[in-house]
């Protein structure tokens, strides 16, 4: 259900359950009649800022300040459908509307509910999940979890859609190559949240990202074990063009994977479950992997316009993937404190460059 279709029916029930409270006398409620698209401005003033004041979720409790701003926009939008191009947040027209908005998320900024963000994974955490056999290729579950956790930390992908967008065969995303005699894995996106098509976004590239093959460890090599998932599905032509095909209990001879995508609701998981068996607490998520791409690259060093192309990031919204770990903490409050038993800043043993579209790095070593 697209955003807007979502705020004008959730403004329909709103109504219609004002409406049933209407009749009884003892509330003290006027039913609103009218249709939105039908209604005058003071009309659409009064209704809007009683919809901003009352609506409520469906367990009854209330929705977040971002959420309400959302919906008098997505309901702004509905009414440009229709040729009314009102402005709810600036038109003078519509001060009540503006003024209950600012006042309701006001009063519920104050008890707002954290977002919960996810956790990124470490390296040593990472190790542990090898070292557990949470990741591995023994079997088709093992394969099938190393293959989402190692696409989605090697091209930094979201964690819900992007994922399930992948395809396989010739629609595939995927293009194994060869790179100055080196086998790669090249990923180039469909389309993103940042890219939406359309007038705004018709000069942006689309993020292109490569992964290279894995010379010092081969069995975690994001493009050997490709290879390997891909050797294990049904032979083309089939039925399921997802890249993420569902588990078989008992392999058919080489084949591993039946001819259906795996759910939605267990490719959701693959993060959190792997975590939770080898032991790793923590909100993790497959959102865990584009963060932990994004952290080990800024903690490396990395020039952050680099970082926005390994992770579509349009913008300074990048910066949200950006951590700050228990020694950078210690560090912060060693300089507050004036104090110069703070570990030592390694930021300058070394620097990352591009140049003809290769990452240079060049590594300052103090001998003592």
């Amino acid at each position: 259900m697209s955003k807007i279709k979502w705020a004008t029916t959730l403004f329909k029930q709103w109504k219609s359950t004002r409406y049933i409270r209407a009749n009884d006398p003892n509330v003290g409620l006027s039913p609103i009649r009218v249709d939105l698209a039908e209604m005058s401005l003071d009309e659409l003033n009064y209704s809007i800022s009683r919809f901003i004041c009352e609506v409520r979720k469906t367990d009854g409790t209330e929705y977040p300040p971002d959420t309400l701003y959302s919906l008098v926009i997505c309901l702004q939008l509905y009414m440009d459908t229709l040729g009314y191009h009102h402005k709810f947040l600036s038109d003078s027209s519509f001060i009540q509307i503006k003024n209950s908005l600012d006042n309701v998320m006001k009063l519920r900024a104050e008890v707002r509910v954290p977002i919960k963000q996810a956790e990124e994974i470490s390296l040593e955490e990472e190790e542990k999940l090898w070292a557990s056999g949470s990741l591995g290729s023994d079997n088709a579950r093992h394969l099938l979890n190393t293959l989402v956790y190692l696409i989605g930390l090697n091209f930094a992908l979201r964690g819900g859609q992007e994922h399930r967008d992948l395809k396989g065969g010739n629609s595939s995303q995927f293009q194994i190559n060869e790179k100055n005699g080196s086998k790669c894995l090249i990923y180039t996106e469909a389309k993103s949240k940042a890219d939406q098509g359309g007038i705004k976004h018709k000069n942006v590239k689309r993020k292109s990202v490569v992964a290279y093959h894995n010379t010092e460890n081969q069995a975690r090599c994001v493009v050997n074990l490709f290879e390997l998932y891909a050797s294990h599905c049904p032979p083309f032509p089939r039925k399921a063009d997802a890249l993420y095909l569902r588990p078989l209990k008992i392999p058919n001879g080489n084949i591993w994977y039946a001819d259906q995508p795996i759910g939605r609701h267990s490719l959701a998981n693959i993060a959190a479950s792997i975590c939770q068996e080898a032991g790793i607490g923590g909100y993790r998520t497959n959102h865990s992997l584009r963060a932990s791409a994004a952290t080990r690259m800024y903690d490396a060093g990395v020039d952050e316009q680099l970082i926005c192309e390994v992770t579509g990031q349009r913008s300074n919204a990048v910066r949200n993937y950006k951590r700050t770990n228990e020694k950078q903490k210690r560090k912060i409050n060693s300089v507050i404190q004036g104090r110069t038993d703070g570990e030592n800043d390694d930021s300058g043993k070394f620097k990352i460059s591009k140049s003809d579209g290769n990452l240079s790095i060049t590594f300052n070593i103090s001998m003592k």
